[in-house]
């Protein structure tokens, strides 16, 4: 029996396997202090982070909303 994919971990996964690659060539951009790496780097880089962060604050947010409405 095939156990159920958790859409969540798959989530996860992706965006911890993009970021490693992009945070490389980030840090090889401050370690080599080229511009054009940085700059490259940071399109993708930030990205995956407001992505990564915008979920858990928002569900965080709504949690509490919810409570204070009790």
């Amino acid at each position: 029996m095939k156990r159920p994919v958790n859409p969540v971990k798959v989530w996860k996964w992706t965006v911890w396997l993009l970021l490693i690659p992009n945070a490389g060539l980030l840090l090889s951009g401050f370690l080599l202090n080229d511009e054009r790496l940085l700059r490259w780097a940071s399109y993708v880089f930030w990205p995956f982070i407001i992505i990564y962060a915008v979920p858990p604050v928002t569900f965080t947010i709504i949690v509490l909303f919810e409570k204070l409405k009790r």
